[in-house]
C-alpha cells in the first residue's frame, strides 16, 4: 500500500514528468534526432525528490503549486544532466536498468546532451520568474539556482580526483557529497520557500532540514550500492566498488578495520578491472568490520537530524510531509 509522502511525491512527480516532455518537444521538436535523446533521459524511475522538496517549499509559505510546476521541471532538467555528465565521468554503461547516453551514444554526443539539459533548465527558470510577478527573491533564487550547478561540479571533481588516493577522511568525503548531493537537495527546497516570500527563520529551517537529508540521501545510496538489489536499483550493485569510489563504508574500514582486513582491501582496490567475485570479497570485508552498519546508523542519524529541524513548523501537512519523507530515506 502506497504511503501519504509516497502518494504526494508521485503527484508531484507526474505533474513535473509531463512538462519535461512537453519543453523538450518546444525545444528541440525541430532537430529530431537530438529530440530522441533528450527524451531517452526524463522518463526515470526515481522519486523525483528535488522538484517535491521545492513544492513543500513554496507551499510553506501559502503557494499553489501550478504556479511552481515550471520551475519545478527545471530543477529536475538540471537534475537529469548532472547523471548524464556523472556517468561520462564515471564511464557508467547502466542507468536506470538501460544503457546510458554514454554508452548508447558515446562521449560527444553525451556532453552536448547533458549541456542542453542544463541550458533548458536555466530557460525555463528565467522565463518562469518574468511571467510569475508573484514571486518574491529572484535573484537570490537565480543566483542561488546556478551556484548549485557549481557546486555539482566541484563534487564530481572531488570525487574523481578520490579515486587516486589510497584513503580520505570521513571529513572529506562529507565535503564531496555536500557539493554533488546535499546542496542540491537544501537549495531545491529553500528555493520553494525564497520565492513564496516565507520568513527568513522558515527558511532557515527547511534549508537546515534539507541538507541533512542530502547527507543522508547520498549515504543510503551509497549503502544501497552495497545491499541493494541491482533489479530496483538500476544499476549493477557494486559500480561504485568497481570504480575505486572512496564510499563512506570503504572509508569506516580504512580507520577502523583489523590490520589485515585493511591490507586486503588495499590490495583489492589496487585491481584495475575488478571480477564479480572480488566485489563480493570487498563486500563481506566491510560488512565483517562494522562498516555498512556504521553507514546505516549515519543515514538514521542525519534523517533524525533533518526531522529535529522542522518539529516546530505550524503548518502540519509540511511537517508531516517532510518528518515521512526522512522516515522513507532511513528505512532499508
Amino acid at each position: 500500500m502506497e504511503t501519504f509522502i509516497l502518494k504526494e511525491i508521485k503527484k508531484t512527480s507526474e505533474l513535473i514528468e509531463s512538462l519535461l516532455f512537453k519543453y523538450s518537444s518546444e525545444f528541440f521538436k525541430d532537430y529530431k534526432d537530438l529530440h530522441f535523446k533528450i527524451v531517452y533521459n526524463l522518463k526515470e524511475k526515481g522519486l523525483r525528490i528535488r522538484p517535491f522538496l521545492f513544492r513543500i517549499g513554496y507551499e510553506s509559505g501559502g503557494g499553489n503549486l501550478k504556479d511552481i510546476l515550471p520551475i519545478g521541471a527545471a530543477i529536475e532538467f538540471m537534475q537529469i544532466a548532472t547523471l548524464v555528465i556523472d556517468d561520462i565521468l564515471d564511464e557508467s554503461e547502466i542507468r536506470n536498468g538501460r544503457d546510458s547516453v554514454y554508452k548508447k551514444w558515446g562521449i560527444k554526443n553525451s556532453i552536448l546532451v547533458g549541456e542542453l539539459l542544463k541550458s533548458s533548465s536555466t530557460i525555463i527558470l528565467l522565463q518562469s520568474i518574468h511571467k510569475n510577478k508573484k514571486f518574491k527573491n529572484t535573484y537570490d533564487v537565480l543566483n542561488l539556482f546556478e551556484n548549485v550547478y557549481k557546486n555539482i561540479s566541484i563534487g564530481q571533481y572531488l570525487d574523481l580526483s578520490y579515486e587516486n588516493k589510497k584513503i580520505i577522511t570521513e571529513a572529506e568525503y562529507m565535503n564531496m557529497i555536500k557539493n554533488t548531493t546535499a546542496l542540491f537537495i537544501q537549495s531545491s527546497i529553500k528555493l520553494g520557500a525564497m520565492l513564496s516570500g516565507t520568513s527568513k527563520e522558515i527558511q532557515n529551517s527547511l534549508s537546515a532540514y534539507g541538507l541533512s537529508l542530502g547527507y543522508a540521501y547520498q549515504i543510503r545510496d551509497d549503502v544501497i550500492d552495497i545491499i541493494g538489489e541491482e533489479k530496483y536499483v538500476g544499476k549493477p550493485i557494486g559500480g561504485d566498488i568497481k570504480r575505486r569510489k572512496k564510499r563512506l563504508p570503504f572509508i569506516h574500514a580504512f580507520s577502523n578495520a583489523s590490520k589485515s582486513i585493511k591490507e586486503r582491501l588495499n590490495t583489492l582496490y589496487k585491481i584495475n578491472k575488478m571480477t564479480d567475485g572480488e566485489v563480493k570479497e570487498i563486500i563481506e570485508l566491510l560488512n565483517k568490520c562494522g562498516s555498512v552498519e556504521y553507514s546505516i546508523k549515519k543515514v538514521k542519524y542525519f534523517c533524525k537530524k533533518a526531522t529535529n529541524n522542522i518539529k516546530a513548523f505550524k503548518n502540519r501537512k509540511v511537517r508531516i510531509l517532510l518528518s515521512e519523507l526522512s522516515e522513507l530515506v532511513s528505512s532499508f
